[in-house]
């Protein structure tokens, strides 16, 4: 069964995230239904079948909302993406309840340009991203997100990058790591 059926083209759909709470399946997405990438979500129960083929909005604006991914523990289900709007990229997280409802307002991660965050639940969410670092080398930062807060865990590494697309993709499985 699909679980999005709401994009007009398979090719409009991409950087899709999956994560299990204990009773269910949270999946987050981008696609370009409607003109730019927006963020939906939806959730598919143990057995497999989708509870919302359309997906839900979750971030939804005239930028670009890329690569989403989320992490799904019982208690505080985080998803976070890539917004790009005006050359400017910047990472954005928000809370979902168990129900795949929005809990309050997204937020700005980090103080400056951000590219492919990815998220685990270690305790608390903790949020992971890239971003520059002056010429040739990217910056891998972190942030703890609790109750909708934002607490900047600092830079864990700063690496050479031979390319702008090198290095820019780090992965925070449960136990935390960074890998290139």
């Amino acid at each position: 069964t699909p679980v999005s059926t709401a994009a007009s083209s398979p090719s409009l759909v991409n950087s899709a995230s999956a994560a299990w709470d204990g009773s269910q399946y949270h999946i987050v997405w981008s696609d370009g239904r409607n003109g730019n990438n927006d963020v939906y979500g939806t959730r598919v129960a143990a057995n497999g079948t989708p509870l919302n083929t359309a997906g839900s909005p979750l971030a939804t604006s005239l930028a670009r909302e890329l690569s989403p991914k989320i992490a799904a523990p019982p208690s505080e289900i985080v998803v976070v993406w890539q917004r790009t709007q005006n050359s400017s990229d910047r990472i954005q997280a928000l809370r979902l309840g168990n129900n795949g409802v929005p809990i309050g307002s997204a937020i700005d991660v980090g103080a400056g340009t951000g590219y492919e965050p990815d998220v685990v639940i270690n305790g608390h969410p903790v949020i992971m991203w890239s971003e520059p670092a002056g010429a040739d080398r990217t910056a891998m930062q972190t942030a703890r997100f609790q109750n909708g807060t934002v607490t900047p865990l600092g830079t864990v590494a700063t690496v050479a990058s031979t390319s702008a697309s090198r290095a820019m993709a780090p992965a925070v499985p449960g136990v935390i790591a960074v890998t290139f």
